[in-house]
C-alpha cells in the first residue's frame, strides 16, 4: 500500500510540473495569428543588403533574432543593442568574424562592430563562455 501511495504521489508530482512547462512551451511557440512555429523560423533576420548594418538585440541569455544571414567576403556593419545583457553575454566573441570582443556596457547601450566571413559557411558569435550563441551563415 505504501509503494501505491509512492507510486501515485510522483505521479502526480510530475504532472504538476510537467504539464505547465508544456503549456507554456507551446505558448512561446504561437504567433499572433494562433499558429504554432517552430523558434527558429521566428528568430531569423533577412538576409542583410551591402551596406546595411543588421541589429541584433543581446538578451540575457542569447540573442534577438538568434541567426542572421551576411554576404561573404564583404564587411558588414553588426548593430548589437544591450537588452537585458547581463554576466557572460555582456562580453561577445567571435574566433573568426571580427578580432577581440564586443562590450555591451549599461543596459540599451548600442555597439557597432564590422564583421567579415572569408568564405561561405556557418560562423557563430557567442557570449564569452560560449553559452548564448548567435548563428551567422555567410552566402
Amino acid at each position: 500500500m505504501e509503494i501505491q501511495m509512492r507510486k501515485n504521489t510522483v505521479y502526480v508530482f510530475i504532472a504538476i510540473l510537467v504539464l505547465p512547462l508544456l503549456g507554456f512551451f507551446y505558448l512561446v511557440t504561437k504567433d499572433d495569428s494562433g499558429q504554432v512555429n517552430s523558434v527558429s523560423e521566428q528568430n531569423i533576420a533577412a538576409p542583410a543588403l551591402s551596406g546595411d548594418p543588421i541589429e541584433v538585440d543581446v538578451l540575457g541569455f542569447g540573442f534577438e533574432p538568434s541567426q542572421i544571414t551576411i554576404p561573404a567576403g564583404e564587411d558588414v556593419v553588426l548593430k548589437t543593442e544591450n537588452a537585458g545583457a547581463s554576466g557572460c553575454m555582456s562580453s561577445l566573441i567571435s574566433n573568426s568574424l571580427f578580432n577581440g570582443s564586443i562590450q555591451m556596457g549599461q543596459d540599451g547601450d548600442t555597439q557597432e562592430t564590422v564583421i567579415k566571413a572569408d568564405k561561405p559557411g556557418d560562423y557563430t558569435i557567442t557570449c564569452w563562455m560560449g553559452m548564448g550563441v548567435l548563428n551567422v551563415k555567410a552566402i
